[in-house]
């Protein structure tokens, strides 16, 4: 099961003026980064996207409507802009798979 915690934008521009909101340091956190100040709501035009695409999470399925929706819209035109999908399905067994990488790095 997936969540999700805090607000839920309904645009990408509520979602970049909700990120200038809450953007910034943790002032508890002492190896925070401070605020690099930039305004999320500026529009410029994209000069290359690149979209990591999961069509299912964990074998849970997904709704018909939903990835039509989905697949519509990255495979619309983007004018000038390069795309990049990349396909980026998560491992089925994810503990197993994390199991794995621990044992790797164990190891190495």
């Amino acid at each position: 099961m997936l969540s999700h915690a805090g607000p839920m934008p309904l645009s990408a521009r509520d979602s970049a003026l909700l990120f200038n909101i809450t953007k910034g340091p943790d002032p508890l956190d002492h190896q925070a980064l401070p605020d690099d100040q930039a305004d999320h709501t500026d529009t410029h035009p994209i000069q290359s996207l690149r979209i990591g695409l999961a069509p299912s999470l964990f074998g849970f399925p997904v709704a018909p409507e939903i990835d039509c929706g989905v697949r519509r819209v990255i495979t619309a035109p983007r004018g000038s802009a390069n795309m990049f999908v990349t396909d980026r399905r998560p491992p089925e067994n994810i503990v197993e798979a994390v199991r794995a990488e621990e044992l790797e790095i164990i190891c190495a």
